[in-house]
């Protein structure tokens, strides 16, 4: 797949999937739609001829993760194949429940960004770079709920090995979470 890209969040319901390959060639496509809970929502198994393909409607849930299998008809490929494999991309159609990125602002008192209309909390949580970069599962350090959108940066990211994600909460649904680093302009 060369669009969406590997673990992408989306807001358009109704995505097209793209691959490198021959445009006059036929392709079978496979795509499962999952809820959060793993429920399955949509499922396709069709062939298209071309290197691109939409899905015929917008997927009846704003949220949900895809797994997609593209192949040139490969007999050999089953539904166990595309159900075996984690999410290739994920739509988050949730309407205006995540912090512009554009909005984060350092400050003396810390990180601040600009309030989410009908959010309740945010949820911050800091991570440890150099655990990715060893090959961890990036796992947070510490999470923490705060009422404002600021939070304290004292001693906390240090030197850059650190990241942050803000994510808003409305009406109870947490939203699209965002990324803060030191480094960030």
């Amino acid at each position: 797949m060369s669009a969406p890209a590997r673990l992408q969040t989306l807001a358009d319901r109704q995505p097209t999937l793209s691959w490198p390959g021959q445009p006059e060639q036929r392709y079978r496509v496979q795509v499962a739609a999952l809820l959060p809970e793993a429920r399955l929502v949509v499922m396709h198994d069709i062939e298209v001829t071309g290197t691109h393909w939409r899905l015929p409607e917008p997927l009846p849930v704003v949220r949900a993760s895809l797994k997609v299998v593209v192949s040139r008809n490969c007999p050999s490929l089953d539904i166990q194949d595309l159900f075996a494999q984690g999410p290739w991309f994920f739509v988050d159609a949730r309407p205006g429940c995540a912090i512009d990125p554009d909005s984060l602002q350092t400050t003396a008192a810390g990180l601040r960004w600009a309030p989410v209309t009908n959010a309740q909390r945010y949820s911050v949580r800091v991570f440890d770079l150099r655990a990715f970069a060893v090959g961890e599962p990036l796992v947070p350090l510490s999470e923490t709920e705060v009422r404002e959108p600021q939070w304290p940066l004292t001693g906390s990211p240090r030197e850059g090995q650190q990241v942050l994600t803000i994510q808003a909460a409305c009406d109870g649904q947490w939203g699209r979470p965002t990324a803060w680093h030191p480094a960030r302009p």
